[in-house]
C-alpha cells in the first residue's frame, strides 16, 4: 500500500481529517464464524549412510517436482530443502532435510494413503 501525499493539501485539511478519521482504517462487517487452520509442516530428515550416496540433483530436479504434482489435490503447498554439509572436519548425522509444507493437518495421513503414494 502506497500513497503520495501533498503536504500542504494535508496541512490545509487538518481539521477536517482529524475530525472525521479520515487516516485511519477499520474493517467492519459481519465476517461470520471464520476458522483459520495454520499450515502443517511435515520434515523428512535423511541420514548420512557410509558409501550411501544421496543424489541431490534427481531430488530436487524429478522426485520433488513429482511428489508436488501428485500430492498437490491432498494439499501440499510447498516444500524446502536443506543440504548439510560437513562442518569442523566433522561429518553431520544427516544429509537432507526436506520439509513439507501442508494446508492441512492431515494432508499428509491423505496423501501416503492415497493411490499416488507408491509412486512417490
Amino acid at each position: 500500500m502506497s500513497a503520495n501525499w501533498d503536504v500542504d493539501e494535508l496541512e490545509a485539511k487538518q481539521d477536517e481529517i482529524i475530525r472525521k478519521n479520515l487516516l485511519k482504517i477499520d474493517l467492519k462487517g459481519d465476517f461470520g464464524n471464520v476458522v483459520v487452520t495454520p499450515p502443517t509442516y511435515t520434515t523428512i530428515l535423511y541420514t548420512q549412510e557410509v558409501g550411501a550416496g544421496f543424489d541431490m540433483d534427481y531430488f530436487l530436479a524429478i522426485h520433488m517436482p513429482f511428489a508436488m504434482e501428485r500430492w498437490m489435490q491432498y494439499g501440499l503447498a510447498g516444500y524446502e530443502v536443506t543440504q548439510f554439509n560437513d562442518f569442523g572436519g566433522q561429518k553431520p548425522k544427516y544429509s537432507v532435510q526436506c520439509v513439507m509444507k501442508w494446508d492441512t493437518p492431515d494432508g499428509l495421513e491423505k496423501a501416503t494413503q492415497g493411490p499416488e503414494a507408491k509412486e512417490v
